[in-house]
């Protein structure tokens, strides 16, 4: 993730409108059929300017410290109110949760040589892939955007997990070597209070 390509700070409109669009149940994301059920569209994911813009970095008045990777070369807000979680996963390099349930997870792993670029063939491929392996995942929002010629594949997701329904905010690309999936998670019931917090910790992410 990198800057804005137009360099251009959200107003609050865009901010309204940027919370309308993600929101699950509005007009915005009419249905939950995946894309590899239609013609994929170039049409850039609506948060892409709260994901990116790094100007609004200094606006982040919850965050309560900073996760420095060693590994990775990275840093990320930790928003008030999460803590980072101890895992065993293999590629997980940090995992974020609180009380409510919510989880900010990064999932990074060794880039392939065979791994495909990111385009609107592998968004289909990826979906329907992932919908192989979880038949109750349903993809209600996706698209690529482009910065700084990068592709990023974004997601707005719904799942089960243990029982409780759950939306999830997804997003993947290469950096360097290593294929990156950054996901927030909320119970379907909050994920409107939890939101913002989730774009306003992914748009802290900066390479060091």
């Amino acid at each position: 993730p990198t800057n804005d390509p137009n360099g251009r700070q959200p107003s609050e409109e865009d901010l309204r409108q940027i919370r309308m669009a993600s929101r699950v149940g509005k007009t915005e994301i009419p249905s939950t059929e995946s894309t590899a059920n239609k013609t994929p569209s170039n049409k850039p994911y609506s948060s892409a300017e709260l994901f990116f813009n790094k100007k609004n970095e200094n606006n982040f008045t919850t965050a309560q410290d900073t996760f420095k990777s060693e590994k990775y070369n990275y840093s990320i807000v930790i928003p008030e109110n999460f803590h980072r979680k101890q895992t065993n996963g293999k590629h997980i390099d940090f995992c974020f949760n609180n009380d409510a349930f919510c989880t900010i997870v990064s999932n990074i792993s060794q880039k392939m040589t065979v791994d495909p670029p990111i385009n609107e063939a592998l968004l289909v491929s990826y979906e329907q892939s992932l919908k192989q392996m979880n038949p109750t995942l349903e993809f209600l929002k996706s698209s690529i955007i482009i910065i700084d010629n990068n592709n990023i594949m974004v997601s707005l997701q719904r799942d089960k997990n243990k029982g409780i329904w759950l939306n999830s905010i997804e997003y993947y690309f290469y950096h360097n070597n290593e294929v990156y999936i950054i996901t927030a998670s909320a119970p379907e019931e909050k994920f409107s209070e939890y939101e913002t917090i989730f774009l306003k910790t992914i748009n802290s992410f900066k390479f060091n």
